[in-house]
C-alpha cells in the first residue's frame, strides 16, 4: 500500500487499478519532486555553478541517490502491482464458464 494511501486515511488497498494507478501518481508526484530538487541541487554544485563545500556537495548526492532510487522502486513494484491488479480485474470468475 502506498504512502499516500496511508496520509489519505484509507487503510485498505484500493479495489481496482485505476485507483491504484491514481494512488500511484498520488504518491509519485511528490517524490518526484522531492528526489530531482535534490538531483539538480547535487549536479549543480559537481559542475561548479553553485557555490557548495564538500561536505554538502557529497550530501546532496547522497540524498538525491536516495531519494531517485526510493522513487524509482515505488514506480515499478507499482506498476508491477498494478498489471498484476488488471489480470486480475480481467481474468474470469472461479465459477464461470471459460
Amino acid at each position: 500500500m502506498s504512502s499516500g494511501l496511508f496520509h489519505a486515511g484509507l487503510r485498505r488497498a484500493p479495489r481496482t487499478a485505476a485507483r491504484r494507478i491514481v494512488w500511484g501518481v498520488v504518491t509519485l508526484v511528490p517524490l518526484g519532486a522531492i528526489a530531482a530538487c535534490f538531483t539538480v541541487v547535487a549536479v549543480l554544485g559537481w559542475f561548479g555553478e553553485i557555490a557548495q563545500t564538500d561536505a554538502e556537495r557529497m550530501s546532496f548526492t547522497v540524498f538525491a541517490v536516495i531519494f531517485d532510487l526510493i522513487f524509482v522502486l515505488t514506480l515499478v513494484f507499482g506498476a508491477v502491482e498494478v498489471t498484476r491488479q488488471f489480470a486480475r480485474e480481467r481474468a474470469p470468475a472461479s465459477g464461470e464458464e471459460r
